[in-house]
């Protein structure tokens, strides 16, 4: 099997401003930014130990792992979200 190398390799980036005055805005998109982090640094390890051969395949799977953890939280509260404002919006008055 042959291995190409990654070209054009550009971290996810996430830029998206908290709701004033909202706590639960801040905490989301701080869980967000910590997703983008633990995604990018996955990334960087994945591509350095496939292309150089440096770090751990243990480490490199670890930090597979938490990413993939955190973005399924994240898409279990974008669900949530969505389903709560579906239900707000068929709710008579």
């Amino acid at each position: 099997m042959r291995i190409d190398q990654i070209t054009n390799f550009k971290p996810i980036t996430l830029s998206a401003r908290p709701l004033s005055g909202e706590n639960e805005g801040k905490q989301f998109l701080s869980l967000l930014n910590e997703m983008t982090q633990t995604q990018n640094a996955n990334q960087v390890a994945t591509y350095n130990l496939i292309t150089k051969g440096e770090g751990e395949a243990s480490q490199v799977l670890i930090s597979q792992m938490k990413a993939e953890s955190q973005m399924k939280t994240a898409a279990l509260i974008r669900d949530n979200v969505i389903e709560n404002y579906k239900q707000l919006m068929n709710t008579q008055l």
